[in-house]
């Protein structure tokens, strides 16, 4: 019964890439859309350019120059905090691979099928792989329509927005697995749900506090975030960070093997 999991979980799963990835499409149209002329972007390069450097090290880094251009503007005003709303849906997604089946009495269905435990947990996470690239999708052609209904974007590359999507999917992947992992592991789901969601919001301070201060202990430890590895900024002026990239999926592989390992022996319904 290969790809039985996985369908099943699409079918029942699919409506979230428009709910999610549309409400990330209307963001992206709006944050475009808002831009109507080159005064308006004017006036936010002042803002900015009146900004310590510090802010815009929290930010994303970047100089001030570029970030009060068309493509700085979007690298900190949608995806600056899109990678941060995805994550969200991530928790949401990893409790719904193996706890909330366990509590609806779904994974009892499913471990009667003949497939084996691992293969539950990786057609699960795969159809969910699927649904965040729908919704990355879905929330690009928003950021494309807003993008085309300004003149301040005319120059913009629509590549440099596939990348900038692209670029949120490891770490989207990331918080997926691991809280698919911390779900297996840990009994209460209230606890997982903490716990993934601590590590998400102490990811996102952590990165802001350590480019701020430019400390090298909090650099270090910035290493176990991986809004370390967004780089949105650099990765909207320069192109895509393979080696992030590659570092945040690893990472991912890694966190999925130990959940598998972990659903193996685990005791469903106790």
């Amino acid at each position: 019964m290969i790809g039985a999991v996985f369908t099943q979980t699409l079918r029942t799963k699919w409506r979230q890439i428009l709910y999610w990835g549309g409400g990330m499409g209307l963001m992206g149209l709006y944050a475009a859309a808002v831009v109507r002329d080159s005064e308006m972007l004017e006036q936010y390069s002042k803002i900015v350019e009146s900004m310590p450097s510090f802010l815009l090290d929290a930010f994303g880094g970047g100089d001030a120059v570029f970030m009060a251009t068309p493509e700085g503007f979007l690298s900190v005003e949608f995806f600056g905090w899109a990678l941060l709303l995805f994550s969200v849906y991530a928790i949401i997604a990893g409790l719904n691979v193996v706890a909330n089946e366990e509590d609806d009495g779904i994974m009892d269905v499913l471990l009667s099928w003949p497939i084996a435990r691992w293969q539950i947990v990786v057609e699960k996470l795969l159809a969910q792989t699927v649904i965040i690239i729908g919704m990355l999708t879905l929330s690009f052609v928003g950021l494309l329509i807003g993008v085309n209904t300004s003149p301040v974007f005319d120059e913009m590359s629509v590549l440099t927005l596939v990348e900038g999507m692209v670029n949120m999917l490891p770490g989207t992947l990331l918080v997926l697995v691991l809280t698919t992992m911390i779900s297996v592991i840990v009994r209460r789901k209230s606890l997982a749900t903490g716990l993934a969601a601590a590590y998400v919001a102490a990811s996102f301070f952590m990165d802001s506090i350590a480019r701020a201060a430019g400390v090298t202990l909090l650099k270090g430890i910035n290493l176990f975030s991986y809004f370390n590895y967004y780089e949105h900024v650099e990765v909207i002026q320069h192109g895509l960070q393979i080696d992030n990239l590659v570092i945040v999926l690893v990472a991912s592989v890694v966190l999925m093997v130990v959940a598998l390992i972990a659903f193996q022996q685990r005791d469903i319904g106790l």
